[in-house]
């Protein structure tokens, strides 16, 4: 909507501005007339003054006073009006500068509405696919030559497939397979399923709960996020450090994206890659395994561009293996924004006749196998899978070195082999 009503009013405006020449002209009007009144009164002056002649006195003082008196109020009135005048033109330059503010914010508003439904178009096209928008700004990632720390996303965007199981387990196993190994398990689920198989609640309750996984978005140094209050001993371990989630980890996730939706130039993508390759962290763990949703949230997508590994994990079912594509397309559309290569899928659950598997495990990894050849992926499916244990998904951890911990060296040292030194 226009902030000017009735724009003929502009040109009411521009006919009466109180210019300089408006007021000579003015002036100028008002002299002439006191002049022809002057020269009015000259030239009648003789006749006048031969008709009053024969009047008394006091008739001709009160002609001459009466005639003094219109003289006065015809200056009087000039005046006055004169007065009016540029109390109007006065009034009427104000009025002006009022419209040409309004008419400005006018403009200012309609480039605004211009802007934002650009931005929604826009956001229309993007189609989902935020996050693999151009980076204005990267954080320097550090070669793998130049640190030892491994780091490695836990990622499938479909839910259901082990990822918690896996990333707890190999936590441990890792910490096992070297006793001077120490590795750190981040926990991006807000539901923190993670968080609760692997610390004890009495070490949740020690720290505030701030001080989990959505603090990592609002960082960008070790030193602001006050690492010692961040990070939660496992309750198996003492090399196996972990960084637990809660509610609050969605609603930084959400915030952050909407700021980078509305905002370009705020890009969150790359807060754990300024956190994680941090001398700091990187002096102090030598795997980094972050369990990620089956989402892409802002903390997921922050794994992926700081990682330099994504492990797959697929349930050899006809509904679990199929969503692989997609998670590729997903990584690959990151483009530079993330350098984390595919090390593999991984099969999880996988039940066994002997030592082969059963027979429909076996044709969804052909299957498997076949789709990922066509596809033209440079990786595969790992050597090492991990076998069905009814009892893995609630003990995650196990107690000791027992049936959960052992079930994934293997596995472990396949990964660690692959990530090499």
């Amino acid at each position: 909507m226009n902030a000017v009503s009735h724009p003929e009013d502009a040109t009411f405006l521009r006919d009466y501005r109180d210019t300089p020449a408006a007021r000579v002209w003015a002036i100028g009007i008002a002299s002439v007339l006191g002049l022809l009144f002057v020269v009015w009164a000259l030239a009648l002056w003789r006749p006048i003054v031969a008709m009053f002649a024969p009047l008394p006195e006091l008739t001709k003082l009160t002609a001459v006073v009466g005639f003094g008196a219109m003289g006065v109020v015809a200056v009087v009135q000039s005046s006055l009006v004169l007065r009016r005048h540029y109390a109007v033109a006065d009034r009427l330059r104000r009025c002006e500068t009022a419209l040409a503010e309004l008419l400005a914010t006018n403009r200012e508003l309609q480039d605004t509405l211009k802007g934002q439904e650009e931005e929604v178009v826009r956001v229309s096209e993007i189609d989902g696919g935020l996050w693999a928008q151009g980076c204005v700004a990267p954080v320097p990632f550090v070669e793998r030559s130049e640190r030892r720390t491994r780091l490695l996303s836990v990622f499938n965007l479909k839910g259901g497939v082990g990822k918690t199981t896996i990333t707890a387990n190999l936590g441990r196993a890792m910490c096992e397979l070297d006793s001077h190994t120490r590795v750190l398990v981040v926990d991006l689920d807000f539901q923190g399923t993670l968080s609760g198989a692997t610390t004890a609640e009495s070490e949740r309750s020690k720290r505030d709960q701030l001080y989990t996984a959505a603090r990592l978005l609002e960082s960008h140094a070790p030193d602001d996020i006050e690492l010692e209050q961040i990070l939660t001993p496992s309750t198996e371990n003492e090399r196996l450090v972990v960084i637990t989630a809660n509610d609050l980890l969605e609603h930084a996730d959400f915030r952050e994206q909407a700021r980078f939706l509305l905002d370009r130039g705020q890009d969150p993508r790359h807060r754990f890659r300024s956190l994680f390759h941090h001398r700091l962290m990187l002096k102090s763990f030598d795997v980094v395994l972050f369990d990620c949703p089956p989402r892409l949230t802002t903390s997921s997508v922050n794994a992926l561009c700081a990682s330099d590994f994504v492990l797959i994990p697929v349930q050899l079912t006809d509904s679990a293996w199929e969503a692989v594509p997609r998670t590729v397309q997903w990584l690959r559309r990151l483009g530079k924004a993330s350098r984390a290569e595919p090390m593999g899928v991984v099969a999880n659950q996988v039940r066994l006749n002997g030592e082969r598997l059963i027979g429909p495990h076996q044709q969804v990894l052909g299957m498997l196998r076949s789709l990922m050849k066509a596809e033209g992926y440079d990786f595969g499916v790992l050597n090492q899978m991990v076998s069905d244990d009814r009892s893995l998904a609630s003990r995650m951890l196990g107690e000791g070195s027992g049936p959960s911990s052992r079930l994934f060296h293997p596995l472990a040292r396949e990964i660690l082999r692959r990530m090499g030194p």
